[in-house]
């Protein structure tokens, strides 16, 4: 086990570099592998990735220059916290699902799910059906010169047979048809294609990686923002090294092992309940993780990127010049172990929950179910 630390400057002065470490020591492993020109030759020194974490905090600065009535008054030095991503709550629950979901993608080579494709197998049909009508009846009547037959044949998009005249609900239901028809259809059919062309390779030792980055700006860091404001550029990574020691089944990799995202999927309106918590991510991860079963590598990289801002008078007759401050700290760690458990999904924010596509569907939504009960009534 190694640690330390080093530091350059103080903390009260114009520059400051402090570092700690702690890690796990191993000796440099030499390889040993074959050349057809030389036989067995000694390659390349490979070092283990073993459990680390490290804490940087560094800056520097120069003074405000203070006036009052254009008379020189004092130096203002500058000071920040030490913030980074971790201390303003950037990462969650959420995003670790979301990482572990394309995790678990590229462990089995596709995003392709048999189990929900079949249980879906009808409503595809009855798609495909609907569509082929529309293409064909659209152009038969533009052939004809039949304009008005044509955008009755298109309203057929998202019916089962053309209807005598145009309504208005033909716009929403088409708008429902192609986002949540059309588009998982065609992602499934490709998907399907490269399920099938995965499970023909033969069983593997692999690496793979992910990784997933989120910002954000203008987090105050100053401990006088009425006075100097400074605001902090913050980024949390976190990145996932998986190595895969056995081949996942053929069931499980195409989600026959997975009955609960099969049962969530056909909960009506269950993709509503996906704007606002990760549901169907959750159950995704969480039928996959018996068969991770080989060895994993965490790392998580924080950082905060400080700057000064203009520096704010008490009144008119104050003012200040000059003056800078740039900083950085970072926080990183890594640890050599697979997810202990799935984490529990979170809520969404109000911003990612009721984005502009969320809308746009639920308007669609809310139109045509208005629709149905005015034809019902």
């Amino acid at each position: 086990m190694t640690s330390g630390s080093n530091t350059i400057g103080s903390p009260s002065g114009y520059l400051y570099s402090y570092k700690s470490w702690s890690g796990t020591d191993s000796p440099p492993s030499t390889p040993v592998r074959w050349s057809k020109k030389y036989g067995w030759v000694r390659g390349r020194r490979k070092y283990s990735e073993n459990s680390y974490s490290c804490t940087i905090n560094r800056f520097v600065r120069a003074p405000i220059h203070v006036f009052k009535d254009g008379v020189f008054q004092y130096d203002l030095l500058t000071n920040a916290q030490f913030i980074t991503g971790v201390d303003v709550g950037i990462w969650n629950s959420n995003d670790d699902l979301a990482l572990l979901a394309s995790l678990a993608d590229k462990i089995r080579g596709h995003s392709f799910n048999a189990g929900i494709f079949l249980a879906e197998g009808h409503q595809s049909l009855n798609t495909i059906v609907a569509g082929t009508k529309a293409f064909f009846g659209v152009l038969t009547n533009v052939q004809r010169g039949n304009f008005a037959g044509a955008a009755r044949a298109l309203a057929q998009f998202s019916n089962e047979k053309a209807p005598k005249r145009i309504s208005h609900m033909d716009i929403p239901n088409a708008w429902l048809a192609l986002r949540y028809g059309w588009e998982p259809l065609i992602k499934d059919i490709y998907e399907a294609a490269t399920a099938y062309s995965a499970l023909q390779d033969p069983p593997r030792t692999i690496v793979f990686r992910v990784r997933k980055t989120k910002y954000l700006k203008n987090v105050e860091a100053s401990v006088s923002p009425s006075t100097y404001p400074m605001p902090t550029a913050c980024r949390s990574t976190h990145a996932w090294k998986y190595t895969l020691t056995e081949q996942v089944s053929q069931a499980r990799s195409l989600g026959l092992l997975d009955p609960a995202s099969i049962v969530w999927e056909k909960l009506p309106y269950s993709f509503v309940v996906d704007w606002f918590i990760p549901i169907g991510n959750y159950l995704s991860v969480l039928g996959m993780a018996p068969a991770m079963s080989g060895t994993g590598l965490k790392t998580i990289f924080d950082c905060g990127e400080t700057s000064l801002g203009p520096y704010i008078p008490f009144d008119q007759h104050w003012s200040g010049s000059g003056g800078s401050y740039k900083g950085v700290n970072i926080r990183l760690s890594r640890s050599n172990a697979l997810p202990s458990s799935v984490p529990y999904p979170s809520t969404k924010t109000i911003a990612k929950a009721l984005s502009l596509a969320h809308i746009q569907n639920a308007a669609a939504l809310v139109w045509s179910l208005i629709g149905s009960a005015k034809r019902n009534s």
